[in-house]
């Protein structure tokens, strides 16, 4: 399987740059053109509204973790007299 490079156009991108392609061969002036252009508008209308979530559900279980973990931590030492452990508990970002 070939490997994708960042710049080539994926899913509603790749329809939207082959629409273009097609678009080029066509006079501007036709019913042809004009369709193409709806199409086009369609396409982008699609694009827009697909956007991704900032956060995944997989991104959002280590900082729920996280919070969690330091508030607990925090909430003890508060009843407890303890050198803070908080912030050495974190999990370490991968990216």
């Amino acid at each position: 399987m070939a490997k994708k490079t960042p710049n080539e156009p994926v899913g509603i991108d790749k329809a939207i740059a082959r629409l273009f392609d097609d678009m080029e061969g066509v006079d501007a002036d036709s019913a042809e053109y004009a369709k193409m252009m709806k199409m086009q508008i369609k396409l982008h209308k699609m694009k827009i509204q697909k956007k991704e979530p900032f956060l995944t559900p997989a991104q959002w279980l280590p900082i729920v973790g996280n919070l969690a973990g330091i508030l607990i931590v925090t909430n003890f030492e508060r009843a407890n007299v303890l050198t803070s452990k908080a912030m050495s508990l974190l999990i370490k970002s991968r990216t």
